[in-house]
């Protein structure tokens, strides 16, 4: 009572329904136990087939947007070597970040559900204030969300992943999203240098002008 979201259990009961484990509860007057039972896990690295088929990028700076400290961990370790990663610790952190960075982030992975800022919150400021920037996000989801958030989702066209997130299918993510945000820059500064040499010849102002009339 008096805070969260609800939301705690059910995320917890689909991550580990996800992972083919169970989550059972029993309950007593001294309290509640909580057993979690998983599968022995087979993590293998990636072999250089799947590193070879990602597709090719720089490094890219990325801002990691999530109030679970674990998650972000993990995350970051996922794609910290062949990339930048600073951690934001819920939505009012990431825009602070952003603020100082002068919103030069090529991919922001953000958490949907979060206490002081939702994700969707997060990408309308970014949109007020950075505007562009909101393309660069990639929501983050574990499974259990509202309404509102999946017409939300239905409504932009953003990236999104769920938990747990795949290595390899992370990297591709953040590669794919790092290039698209290049090119979108370079794009950019085709169109301003283009602009600056109409100014320059004159083509961009009035014919009569152009022509010396009065």
């Amino acid at each position: 009572m008096g805070g969260g979201t609800g939301l705690g259990l059910s995320v917890c009961h689909t991550l580990v329904t996800m992972m083919g484990g169970t989550l059972e509860a029993q309950s007593a007057q001294a309290g509640t136990t909580m057993r979690v039972s998983l599968p022995v896990a087979r993590c293998e690295p990636l072999s250089p087939k799947v590193i070879e088929a990602l597709p090719p990028t720089s490094r890219a700076k990325v801002l990691l947007v999530d109030d679970e400290r674990l998650v972000t961990r993990a995350v970051r370790r996922a794609i910290s070597p062949p990339h930048e990663v600073e951690l934001a610790s819920g939505g009012e952190a990431a825009l602070q970040c952003i603020s100082a960075a002068g919103g030069r982030y090529d991919v922001i992975l953000c958490d949907l559900m979060m206490p002081d800022l939702s994700g969707m919150q997060l990408y309308e400021e970014i949109a007020r204030r950075h505007s562009g920037l909101e393309e660069r996000i990639v929501f983050v989801s574990g499974g259990a969300i509202t309404e509102a958030a999946r017409v939300f989702l239905a409504s932009v066209r953003n990236r999104g992943l769920d938990k747990p997130v795949d290595a390899a299918r992370l990297l591709a993510v953040v590669a794919q999203v790092a290039a698209e945000s290049a090119r979108a820059v370079v794009t950019r500064l085709r169109a301003l240098d283009s602009s600056s040499q109409k100014a320059k010849t004159g083509s961009d102002l009035p014919e009569a002008f152009c022509r010396g009339n009065d």
